[in-house]
């Protein structure tokens, strides 16, 4: 009886102080909150995010498209921290996020007969903050609502990288 409670109290201990050091990695990982980076997809380019709190960011961007448009957007965006931990029931370091944008898109006179529209956008994804070094990499999809003479559906989607500071 007495090696049970010693082995338990043991195991107790042990998951106690193994824990301690993930939450601090997490939160240190989180304590970033300016970030600049690329994204990789329909557009590419440049993107940044300011966390105005835990929980809440404003991401933006510059970006072109292979079909002949430039995109300038700016989102208001809402995280998940604890979203996937909640889920596994384990520590992680990726957020889950959903927001609402707007933005401007340029496009070649050459290519379309309207070279500027409004974007509203509604950008979801995931988000993984490396513990270790100052960078995140995320994914998102955006569908939207590009407005102009030719109102129509427009759907953004991206995978990117950001260095935080």
């Amino acid at each position: 009886m007495k090696n049970l409670i010693l082995v338990s109290s043991l195991a107790l201990t042990l998951t106690v102080v193994a824990a301690r050091p993930a939450q601090a990695a997490y939160d240190s990982a989180r304590s970033k909150s300016n970030g600049i980076g690329f994204v990789l997809g329909e557009p590419t380019g440049l993107s940044f995010q300011v966390d105005s709190q835990v929980d809440h960011s404003i991401n933006g961007g510059l970006a072109w498209s292979w079909d002949h448009w430039m995109q300038i957007w700016v989102d208001y965006a809402f995280h998940f921290p604890h979203f996937f931990s909640q889920v596994t029931k384990e520590s992680t370091f990726m957020d889950a996020y959903i927001g609402v944008g707007a933005g401007i898109v340029f496009a070649d006179s050459t290519y379309y007969s309207t070279t500027t529209g409004a974007l509203l956008r509604i950008p979801f994804g995931v988000e993984y903050k490396l513990a270790t070094a100052p960078l995140g990499f995320f994914m998102e999809l955006a569908p939207g609502v590009l407005f102009g003479p030719q109102t129509h559906g427009k759907f953004n989607f991206g995978i990117g990288g950001r260095f935080y500071f």
